[in-house]
């Protein structure tokens, strides 16, 4: 997608700095209780797959896991808007066309993976509307095999 630079990985100093306040956020708001934080492994790349209920599900994943970052994929229309797509670039946010072959995000993705990073990824493409796990798509396969 133009206007995005996938020439690097970055991780940036905003990602840290913010999870503490969604950290507070989370408890007086949600009360979340995160389960197997400890089967997070503290280095080296993998695919961090879950299903996607609600539109603040990478922020909570991502308050979630404090010793490392998650670079999300997210439907190109998001990065749009010139606000969310500066906050989502902030948090390691990139776009990815929906319905085609967008290689330009895939191959970015399976970088990421590859060069030791977290890729946080929703395998059925869209939030669930009846909060029931729908049919996965096929790219988070393809990352995965080509990731290694």
């Amino acid at each position: 997608m133009k206007g995005f630079d996938y020439s690097e990985i970055k991780e940036g100093k905003f990602y840290d700095r913010m999870r503490p306040i969604g950290k507070i956020f989370d408890k007086l708001q949600y009360k979340i209780e995160y389960v197997g934080l400890e089967n997070i492994p503290k280095e080296g790349g993998f695919i961090l797959a879950s299903n996607h209920m609600c539109a603040l599900d990478p922020v909570f994943i991502a308050i979630g896991m404090e010793d490392r970052q998650l670079h999300f994929m997210g439907k190109k229309e998001l990065f749009e808007n010139k606000i969310v797509k500066f906050f989502l670039t902030k948090f390691n946010g990139f776009p990815i066309v929906r319905g085609g072959a967008d290689s330009e995000a895939l191959n970015y993705a399976i970088r990421i993976v590859k060069e030791g990073y977290v890729l946080g990824i929703f395998p059925e493409g869209t939030r669930s509307k009846d909060y029931k796990p729908g049919r996965a798509k096929t790219g988070v396969a393809v990352i995965a095999k080509e990731a290694k």
